[in-house]
């Protein structure tokens, strides 16, 4: 009887370490942390992307080398003499099946204007638009309140789900605030309006001359394949490409 005890004691033991074993082992694969490679498959680069003034310059990733390009990281500077050069630079999905980590979010765009009179022989009425991405003052009205798919910009050790917001599409790294040029929009033979209208833009930059993670996702064959792109950004549009990584 002891002995028969003492065999299927032995054997739960050796059940329960294999157990515990197979638990060790398993990798789950609907979540990753940023910066730890095992489990990865990973590329290292020292990539500038720096666009010139209405010369866009863009890198290709095919991050699970299967021969498809998956995404797309555009730098320019675009503008006109009149309106001045603004740096900017975007991430781009070159498919469906790939996809970024977003934050998802009503956003709310303000509005103010302010009105400035002077006589010069005429009177001359300078009408000042404002259109912005954050509330600037007390006086600003809400123009629009939208969903936005806005990049999370992640750290060493965050934490990437499956089960986070995702998008396909376009999405900018980076955007610069800008003015237009001054518009007469009435005119006689007393009085002449001109209107100005500035945009603020740069509310949720990726932050400049710190190095971050952008969450990427790839969909094959039924499955869900998590990874990283790992960046800096310098003067809103020179993108310095580190390193992927996507699980296999």
């Amino acid at each position: 009887m002891r002995n028969y005890l003492k065999q299927n004691l032995i054997c739960l033991l050796a059940l329960v370490g294999l157990m515990r074993c197979g638990n060790v082992a398993t990798v789950d694969m609907d979540l990753i942390q940023v910066g730890k490679y095992e489990n990865l498959k990973t590329n290292t680069y020292h990539t500038l992307v720096k666009g010139q003034y209405n010369r866009p310059e863009s890198k290709q990733l095919d991050i699970d080398h299967d021969g498809v390009k998956d995404f797309e990281i555009i730098s320019n500077i675009w503008g006109s003499p009149g309106i001045g050069q603004h740096p900017g630079a975007a991430i781009k999905c070159l498919h469906p099946l790939a996809l970024l980590n977003v934050n998802r979010f009503y956003d709310t765009s303000f509005f103010t204007m302010k009105m400035d009179t002077f006589y010069a022989q005429k009177v001359f009425i300078n009408i000042q638009e404002v259109y912005s991405c954050e509330r600037s003052g007390p006086g600003d009205s809400i123009l629009s309140i939208g969903q936005r798919n806005l990049l999370k910009v992640l750290k060493n050790k965050d934490i990437i789900t499956t089960s986070d917001p995702w998008f396909s599409g376009d999405v900018y790294l980076c955007k610069d605030s800008y003015v237009v040029p001054a518009q007469r929009i009435f005119q006689s033979a007393d009085t002449e309006i001109f209107r100005y209208r500035t945009y603020q833009e740069s509310c949720h930059n990726f932050p400049e001359d710190k190095i971050g993670f952008i969450g990427i996702m790839l969909k094959k064959a039924g499955e869900k394949k998590l990874g990283w792109l790992k960046l800096s950004i310098h003067d809103l549009h020179e993108v310095t490409l580190m390193e992927t990584a996507v699980q296999p």
